[in-house]
């Protein structure tokens, strides 16, 4: 087996601006730019493949889903249009509603009960259940939801 001397300057440390990934023919970006246009987490109301996996290694998908609360003491379902959606939650850490001027969380319960708001996926049905007991008429909420799919 041979030794090999390693030269003094590849112990240099290298800054990641100076690395340039190629991205085509005499094109290539630098490796931060590179790196957040893989890694960008993007929010769409159409269906998006995550970096993510589930336990069972099948990918998960996300899409983001908006409704408005019509009036108080109200039940509604929103429609999540997948077909072959296998698991599927709400990304709490994600989802909120807000009448601009107040923003909170997606299933809360203020006042000893006498305030709250809950989504629930009902997936026999196809669609996220909402239902409030609350002033908060006219909010618009915004529901992440994550799945795997019965395909993957």
């Amino acid at each position: 087996m041979t030794k090999m001397n390693v030269a003094p300057s590849l112990k240099t440390k290298i800054n990641a601006d100076d690395v340039i990934v190629p991205t085509g023919v005499k094109q290539g970006k630098k490796l931060p730019a590179f790196l957040n246009e893989k890694i960008k987490d993007v929010y769409s109301t159409n269906e998006i493949k995550t970096n993510e996996t589930w336990i069972d290694n099948k990918p998960i998908y996300k899409k983001v889903l908006t409704a408005t609360l019509t009036n108080t003491q109200a039940t509604q379902a929103v429609p999540y249009n997948i077909t072959d959606a296998d698991k599927i939650w709400i990304d709490q850490s994600a989802s909120y509603m807000t009448n601009g001027t107040v923003t909170l969380p997606v299933n809360w319960l203020y006042g000893g009960g006498r305030e709250w708001f809950r989504s629930i996926v009902q997936k026999n049905y196809g669609n996220i259940g909402l239902a409030a007991h609350t002033n908060f008429a006219d909010c618009t909420i915004y529901l992440v939801i994550k799945y795997t799919k019965t395909t993957d």
